[in-house]
């Protein structure tokens, strides 16, 4: 307590300590001696900076509740994953989600671009490959919380 006492500009009982953790823990807030010290978890600190809630609702509109043109079905329901052809053109293995989800997790800052005629689903994967991460961040957030 005395080295923070000796701080420019401290005044007891008017400071807010914060503690991060690497790990995913619990937010929490204590007072000891006066002084309040929240712990955060480097998780829970960049999920709280950037309110991304309005994104998520307008994909989830976009992709299950938004009716397709002269049709009662929604994009979810009709769906189908695209396959992937690499220049020869022979399979690629991996459907389009698949790839980005590989292309995400790679250290490296490769660019990708995806190509494809009219119609191909290349729109239609976009927005499915985002419905399914935000599906995804809503599960950890919820699981994390019980």
């Amino acid at each position: 307590m005395t080295i923070i006492q000796e701080l420019p500009g401290y005044r007891p009982g008017n400071n807010e300590l914060f503690v991060l953790v690497k790990e995913d823990v619990a937010d929490t807030v204590r007072e000891v001696h006066g002084e309040r010290i929240k712990q955060s978890s480097e998780p829970g600190l960049l999920d709280s900076l950037v309110d991304f809630s309005d994104y998520f609702d307008e994909s989830r509109a976009r992709v299950s509740l938004d009716k397709l043109p002269d049709s009662e079905l929604s994009l979810c329901h009709t769906y189908v994953r695209s396959h992937l052809l690499d220049e020869d053109p022979k399979p690629f293995g991996q459907d389009l989600e698949e790839f980005l989800r590989d292309w995400m997790q790679e250290s490296r800052q490769r660019q990708i671009a995806v190509f494809g005629e009219y119609g191909q689903g290349k729109s239609t994967g976009s927005w499915m490959f985002a419905y399914h991460l935000v599906q995804d961040h809503n599960e950890r957030h919820r699981a994390s919380r019980w």
